[in-house]
């Protein structure tokens, strides 16, 4: 029985700043809208468990967003293209590390036995938390950038 549908994305929005640099917004959203909790599921014990399931969806939808922004940091410090083909196709291969970490997630956690399925949870929750933890931001974040024009560049769907 599939209890719940996740709607964790990451937008990437690539412009050019006041002083034509180019440069990329990154963000982790969840969509409400999108996401669904099948109402059948009525204990409260796997409400409780759906919702760590799919908090660690979103959870590596945000690890996956913010090793986009190290390597946009890492090529904007170096002097690179941003928006040349390296650094997209750079971006392209953690949007597809976001998935594979997603379906990897779902085979090792879902349709288990009920043991089987709470050690991997457990599992791949401190998994998820601790490499957020070792890619948490440092310092205050930048300040917003005067946009002259934007152009989108990938929005995983």
């Amino acid at each position: 029985m599939t209890a719940a549908a996740t709607a964790a994305r990451i937008p990437i929005v690539g412009f050019v700043d006041g002083q034509g640099r180019a440069d990329y917004r990154v963000s982790c959203v969840f969509r409400r809208d999108s996401s669904w909790v099948n109402p059948s599921v009525t204990a409260a014990a796997d409400r409780a468990g759906t919702l760590a399931h799919e908090q660690v969806h979103f959870d590596t939808a945000e690890l996956v967003a913010r090793k986009i922004r190290r390597c946009v940091a890492e090529h904007r410090a170096a002097g690179d293209d941003l928006f040349g083909s390296a650094v997209v196709a750079e971006i392209q291969c953690l949007l597809d590390e976001y998935a594979a970490l997603g379906a990897l997630y779902d085979d090792e956690v879902n349709f288990r036995t009920p043991a089987v399925e709470a050690a991997a949870q457990r599992r791949w929750t401190l998994r998820v938390a601790r490499e957020l933890r070792a890619l948490a931001p440092t310092g205050p974040p930048p300040p917003p950038a005067l946009i002259d024009s934007f152009k989108i560049i990938i929005v995983f769907p």
